[in-house]
């Protein structure tokens, strides 16, 4: 009998997926900015992506599936495509995993 054959990367909940984060997205660097007219606002906006990574850490794609808006969405990729994270190992091979997450940018 053959061993069963990977089907893409595994797919894991938001909470699995945050929890192999090996950068602060919180940190400058790794957040969305709001424009500065809508930052004084104390707006916040939401857009659900689906993020996926290597099976070295790396991100390989950012899909924005729940628009934020025009200004926050065209930052998104760029940005969290800069989030690295810790390899997802299964069997002693590291795996690529993707995961929806609702990612929230908001104002002062």
């Amino acid at each position: 009998v053959a061993p069963p054959r990977d089907v893409g990367p595994r797919q894991l909940s938001s909470k699995v997926a945050h929890s192999r984060l090996a950068i602060n997205p919180s940190a400058a660097p790794y957040r969305v900015r709001l424009p500065p007219a809508l930052e004084r606002g104390g707006q916040s906006f939401t857009a659900t992506v689906r993020i996926c990574v290597s099976g070295e850490g790396r991100v390989t794609q950012v899909n924005v599936l729940r628009s934020a808006g025009a200004a926050v969405d065209k930052q998104i990729p760029s940005v969290l495509g800069r989030w690295r994270y810790r390899p997802l190992v299964e069997d002693g091979r590291a795996l690529p995993f993707c995961y929806q997450l609702q990612y929230e940018v908001s104002g002062r």
